[in-house]
This record gives structure tokens, C-alpha cells and sequence, in this order.
């Protein structure tokens, strides 16, 4: 085992943040093999998951306006405008005569919805989810026959259509004007090429809400049934039929029966889904878990790039405020997009911090060595012939851009390291990683996680108090990782801790993820805890995702179908597992894996998506309700019902 050097921040003087530019641009940049995490590089002619749906957009939708005169106004709604966005540009969109995006129902500070102007001489493309709201928006425009807000409509919705809705766009005076009416089944949104989420951030605390009332449970059962329909839209978008395996929690039981029933009236008589028909041997799998089969994961200090990222600075929807100094030591802020469509994070974003800080700033000096003229051009000084200038000159746009691209992640990395070390995170995430793999950096057991938690919480010569979510983090880590804990000692730890009553119960609402709280007098051995990485560079990234194991040996040998049941057993010869009975292991069929997580899934599972991948050959896609970090972890734990009786 390495031991990790204190890291330090590094500043860049010159031109490095003075000529801040758009730094999500999609020009691309020199490659860097080592840092191929690509999906499935070794098969470049598989589309991608956003390949299928920018294509599904574009044939089903969009091409069919191209020859519209006047343009097309396309309307959209606060969820269609992000699916959109997640697979097209907005300049690929006017590409294809649509003139102009409105979102119908965005509001104002006032609640109220923001007017539009009316273009009754263009038709309109209506591209909404099948919700009250908005077709009431769609009857709004219509509802004057004489005045309408827009010519023809073309009507597209994400998914089916309820027959109460149907009815009432029946009876409209907009029925006269609907040219075209489509139900895509596209309710997803995509974050990467092959990750996406359903925009669903209340899933972790529905899901998992206690049932005290009727209510909760019908609330449960609808929750069930909109993950299940849009899940459904997925496997429609694809265009083929998967197996459906799932973890034996009632949550994930639930929701894959419900996707079953869902995705069998898809392909009923008359349709066309699949759109391929595969035997069971080549039928894709898609597996079903929810939050409460790793509670764990989404605590942990991560330490690459895009995981640290989203931990430890303030990015919403992948949007940063980055701030910066001119040459005129002006103070300015830009907001930039740290996502894929810049290159440099494409790169980069799965790199340990450590290493990055090196790499980043060794990158930088070779892009400025190989650009000697426009750099000195850009310096404004020094004397050079005519044709130096010239050929400085005509690379002066790309210069600047790929310059503010390597400003961007310098100025983001130096920062994460500044607050790596001012947050003592390499104590905390030391502690983190013993108590996760039960196991200290040089592969010893690890016994004293009370005594250390006890002194790091009580430390006073830290650089900076710790924050309270680092202390509730720990805190949590520790009650999963121990197996409970016993009453005194919890109160104990929260007073020692100053954990206020809100945040304890944030604490012990772990336990509706299946986390034991209360630990027995008679302390019962500890179940073995998640592997360490054979072969990790840092001690403080030596956890290794349970998913992430799971997808590997989904893929040799297989898993026992016992731990992960069909919702129904393939029939196909090729495919059955040789070991008799339910409980032989079943690897994953087909080319593709699909990987769904109620309540979220992690940046660290993310990236672990992408490394076996690259491993296997295969094509994974994986997804989740939402999008997790550690905040928003809390904040959905923080929503479920609180428990004063274990306070």
C-alpha cells in the first residue's frame, strides 16, 4: 500500500486565467489514451444511449417539420426541455427549421406563469409530458378559436396519454388544429452518453417512507408505477425486450413485477416493440436494486474528479460559477457547463485528484510549448516577422479557447484541493475507508473505529472545525458499518458530535433502508465488509462500490438467482444457468446491461459503470432516480418520516 502525500494546491500565473473563455466547448483536444473510460471502446459502431435518443428525436419528431415555410415553435415543458437538452444542442435544433424553444410552464418570482409572445402564423410543436398540467397549459393557447397563440400543432407526449386526458383534449376547441399526435414513450433524462436518471429526487423518501396510513401506501404504489412506466419508456427507447432481474427488497420486487406487466402490454398484439426480436441468449438484461442494498456508498469521500466535484463545490444541473481575475485585475464570474460536452472533463473526470493536479498542469505546459507563436502573440510583446504573426493569428481563437478550458479545471482542481486540506478530508477519509472495508492501509482488521471516531470528533488543532455534514457522514458510516449501535453510546457520539435533533433523526432514518440501528449487548461477529481494491495507489481510496463487483460477476460467473430473481425465468437453453434449481448463478445475457437504482445512483458507481466496461467489452448503461451526492443523500433521508421514538 502507498502512502499519499499531503496534496497542495497549485496556482497558474500568465495567461492561464486571464483569458477565460467558454469552456464547454465541443471542439475536441488531443487525446489521452490512459484516460480512455470510454464505454465499450473496443466496439465503436454501438450508438450510445444518447445516440438512440437523439435519433429517436429526430426521426419520430423532428424531421417531420423541416419543410414548415414559416418555422417551427417547439413547446416544451419543464421536464421535456431537459430530456431535449440532454441530447441536442440548441444549435442542432434550429439546424432542423425549429426557430424557437418556449418552455409553457416555467414560472416567474411571482408564481406566476411567464407570458409568451403569440406567433399564430407558425405551427407549433408540442413536445410535453402527459400530465394536467400540461395540457391545460396546450388548452390554454387554444382556447380563444380566433386568437390562437399558434397555427397547426403537432403534439408529441413523452409517454401514454391517460383516457381522462384524451377525452378532455377531445372536447377542446384545440382538436380542430392538432395535425399530428404522437406518444414517444422518451421519459428519461440523459446526464452521459450512456447514464441517465428520471428527474425524480422525492423517489428516496417515497420509496422508502414508513406505511402508517392507507395514503402512504397508495402514495408508494403511484411512486411504483411512474418509475415503472418511465423505466418502460427506456426499454421502448432501446427497442428490445430485457430480462428483468432484481434485488429481493420489497421496493425493487415491486417496481420490476410492475415493469414486467407494463412492458408486456408494450409488446401486445399490433406493436411494435421490440423493435428486435431477440432469442433469450441475446436479450439484454436490466437489473433492478434500490438505495437500501448499499447504503453505504453514497457517504464515502470519493476522490475523483467528477464525484469531488459534485461533493464539495456548489454545481447544479453540471452549471459552476467560475470566478476569475482579467488583465485588468477586474474581478469576474462566468457560469460553465462541467459536463460532457467539454472534452477536457470528458477526459479527465475519473481521474484521482492526485494524479490530476500533476497530469493537468504537465498537459498545459506541452499545449503552450506546442503553440510558442500565438502564445508570444498573445503575450502582446516580442518581436516577430510577418509570417510568424500570421500563422500566430489565424490560431488565436483556438488557442484561447483550449487555454480557458485548461484555466477552468486548473482553477476547479486547485480549489478542491484547497478545501481537501482545509477540511482535513485525508483524516476523515482515512477513517472513512477502515471502518467501510473493515481493514486499515496495510491490510490489518480494523478494531478501534469507536476509540478513533471518539478522537477525531474531539480533535481541536484541525485546520478548521469539521463541518456538520462530515460529522453526521462519519457518524452514519459508522452505525452501517458496525452493525448498529448501542443507545448510550449513540448519545454519546451526537452530544460529542453536536448533532442537532433535526440531523439525528436524519441519522436514524437509515434504518428504513434496512440499516440496523440498535445493536444487541451481545455484539454478533460483523458481516464481511466491501472489498478493498487489490491494487489501490491511495489509502484513502481503497473502497471499492458493491455494484461494481456485482457487474463483474454478473458477467462471469454469473450470480446466484436466489440474490437476484427474474421477474420471469428465461426459457432459452443457451441462457438457463447449468446448475439446477433457482439458486444456480445466471450470468447477464445479450450485449447490453442496464443497471437501475431506486433512490439514486453515485458518481462512484458512475465511474465504476465505465471501468467495466471497459473490461468486459460490453455495453452497460446504467441510471437511477436521480443523480446522488452526499447532500442529496441527506436531504432524502433528512424527508423520510422522522422516528422520535429512537431519539
Amino acid at each position: 500500500m502507498f502512502f499519499r502525500p499531503k496534496m497542495t494546491a497549485t496556482t497558474v500565473t500568465g495567461q492561464g486565467f486571464s483569458q477565460l473563455q467558454d469552456a464547454s466547448s465541443s471542439d475536441p483536444i488531443a487525446p489521452m489514451p490512459a484516460l480512455n473510460f470510454g464505454n465499450n471502446p473496443k466496439d465503436t459502431a454501438t450508438p450510445s444511449l444518447r445516440d438512440i435518443v437523439r435519433t429517436r428525436l429526430l426521426t419520430d419528431m423532428i424531421h417531420g417539420h423541416s419543410s414548415e415555410l414559416a418555422g417551427v415553435v417547439m413547446l416544451v415543458d419543464n421536464f421535456s426541455v431537459k430530456l431535449l437538452s440532454s441530447a441536442m444542442k440548441m444549435s442542432e435544433l434550429l439546424d432542423e427549421n425549429i426557430q424557437l424553444v418556449e418552455n409553457i410552464t416555467m414560472k416567474d418570482k411571482d408564481d406566476q406563469y411567464l407570458k409568451r409572445q403569440p406567433l399564430p402564423m407558425m405551427s407549433a410543436c408540442y413536445f410535453i409530458t402527459p400530465t394536467v398540467e400540461s395540457v391545460n397549459r396546450l388548452l390554454f393557447d387554444y382556447r380563444n378559436k380566433k386568437t390562437p397563440m399558434y397555427g397547426p400543432i403537432h403534439l408529441y407526449f413523452t409517454s401514454r396519454l391517460s383516457e381522462s386526458l384524451l377525452n378532455k383534449l377531445k372536447v377542446s376547441p384545440c382538436i380542430k388544429q392538432i395535425a399530428t399526435f404522437k406518444e414517444l414513450n422518451l421519459e428519461f433524462v440523459l446526464t452521459e452518453e450512456n447514464v441517465f436518471h428520471l428527474l425524480s429526487p422525492q423517489s428516496l423518501s417515497t420509496l422508502f417512507k414508513p406505511e402508517e396510513s392507507p395514503a402512504d401506501a397508495e402514495m408508494k404504489r403511484q411512486e411504483h408505477y411512474k418509475l415503472a412506466t418511465q423505466l418502460a419508456t427506456l426499454c421502448a427507447t432501446i427497442g428490445e425486450m430485457p430480462h428483468i432481474r432484481h434485488g429481493t427488497s420489497p421496493v425493487a420486487s415491486s417496481v420490476s413485477a410492475v415493469l414486467q406487466e407494463k412492458l408486456d402490454d408494450m409488446a401486445g398484439p399490433g406493436s411494435s416493440f421490440p423493435s428486435r426480436i431477440l432469442s433469450d441468449a441475446e436479450r439484454p438484461t436490466l437489473l433492478i436494486l434500490d438505495r437500501s442494498f448499499d447504503p453505504l456508498s453514497p457517504l464515502l469521500h470519493e476522490f475523483t474528479y467528477q464525484a469531488m466535484v459534485h461533493d464539495l463545490l456548489p454545481v447544479h444541473e453540471d452549471r459552476y460559477a467560475y470566478h476569475y481575475v482579467t488583465n485588468n485585475n477586474a474581478q469576474q464570474t462566468k457560469e460553465v457547463l462541467l459536463n460532457e460536452t467539454d472534452p477536457l472533463w470528458k477526459r479527465l473526470r475519473h481521474m484521482h485528484i492526485a494524479d490530476l493536479t500533476t497530469v493537468l498542469h504537465a498537459e498545459y505546459k506541452k499545449f503552450l510549448e506546442a503553440n510558442k507563436t500565438t502564445a508570444n502573440l498573445n503575450k502582446r510583446g516580442g518581436e516577430q516577422d510577418l509570417k510568424a504573426m500570421s500563422e500566430g493569428i489565424k490560431g488565436m481563437p483556438k488557442f484561447q479557447e483550449e487555454t480557458a478550458r485548461y484555466s477552468l479545471h486548473i482553477h476547479v482542481t486547485s480549489e478542491l484541493v484547497r478545501k481537501y486540506n482545509e477540511g482535513s478530508l485525508e483524516r476523515i477519509a482515512t477513517l472513512e475507508q477502515n471502518m467501510a472495508t473493515g481493514e486499515d492501509a496495510s491490510k490489518k482488521p480494523f478494531r478501534s473505529a469507536l476509540a478513533e471516531l471518539k478522537a477525531l470528533l474531539s480533535m481541536t488543532d484541525l485546520p478548521m472545525p469539521l463541518s456538520e455534514m462530515d460529522k453526521m457522514r462519519l457518524l452514519m458510516i459508522y452505525v452501517i458499518t458496525q452493525e448498529g449501535i448501542k443507545s448510550e453510546e449513540r448519545r454519546q457520539l451526537m452530544t460529542l458530535a453536536g448533532i442537532q435533533p433535526e440531523d439525528q433523526l436524519t441519522i436514524l432514518a437509515l434504518v428504513n433502508l434496512g440499516v440496523a440501528m440498535m445493536q444487541a449487548s451481545k455484539r454478533k461477529p460483523t458481516t464481511k465488509k466491501a472489498a478493498a481494491q487489490q491494487d489501490a495507489t491511495y489509502d484513502v481510496s481503497r473502497y471499492v462500490p458493491p455494484l461494481k463487483r456485482m457487474m463483474e460477476e454478473l458477467f462471469s460467473p454469473g450470480l446466484p438467482v436466489s440474490e437476484l430473481p427474474f421477474t420471469r425465468p428465461p426459457t432459452d437453453d443457451a441462457h438457463r444457468s447449468k446448475s439446477a434449481g433457482a439458486h444456480g448463478n445466471a450470468p447477464a445475457s445479450g450485449r447490453r446491461l442496464i443497471i437501475f437504482v431506486l433512490g439514486g445512483v453515485t458518481h462512484s458507481e458512475m465511474r465504476s459503470m465505465y471501468e467495466v466496461a471497459k473490461s468486459t467489452g460490453r455495453d452497460i448503461v446504467i441510471g437511477g432516480t436521480e443523480i446522488l451526492s452526499p447532500s442529496s443523500y441527506l436531504l432524502g433521508l433528512k424527508q423520510l418520516k422522522k422516528l422520535e421514538t429512537l431519539v
